[in-house]
């Protein structure tokens, strides 16, 4: 979560509204303008792979992702968004060990559950999809 006090949560959630509307370029201004402030903020910086996603900028997803990860290789979110995006970008096992790390960080999340059926059916492996 950002630490610049209430604006900074103000901001997130504002840009979290944005993508909720489908406004990811304004999004993205929002949320670089928070990864400006605070770079280490894993956070941030999948909320800004998340207006990449949904801009369709696949590259972006992986690296705002990765970057995500580097400040923590935990974040649930970030190892979703870059399963989707490995998936869009033709690379079905790394979305499949990005998908089946967020099951690991999250096991009762059905996002990352979704997520790693997702990633299993691209990388035909359909049955086992199947025993998620």
């Amino acid at each position: 979560m950002p630490t610049g006090g209430d604006d900074a949560t103000a901001n997130l959630e504002r840009a979290r509204a944005l993508i909720e509307l489908r406004r990811f370029d304004d999004a993205c201004t929002i949320a670089a303008r928070l990864i400006a402030t605070d770079p280490q903020d894993a956070t941030l910086h999948a909320l800004f792979a998340q207006c990449r996603l949904g801009l369709g900028d696949t590259p972006g997803t992986l690296e705002a992702a990765g970057r995500a990860l580097a400040c923590d290789p935990h974040c649930e979110h970030a190892l979703r968004l870059a399963a989707i995006a490995s998936m869009r970008s033709g690379s079905p096992a790394s979305a499949v060990a990005y998908a089946e790390r967020a099951v690991q960080e999250t096991p009762e999340g059905v996002a990352a559950l979704v997520t790693l059926c997702d990633s299993l059916r691209s990388a035909k492996r359909v049955p086992d999809a199947a025993q998620v």
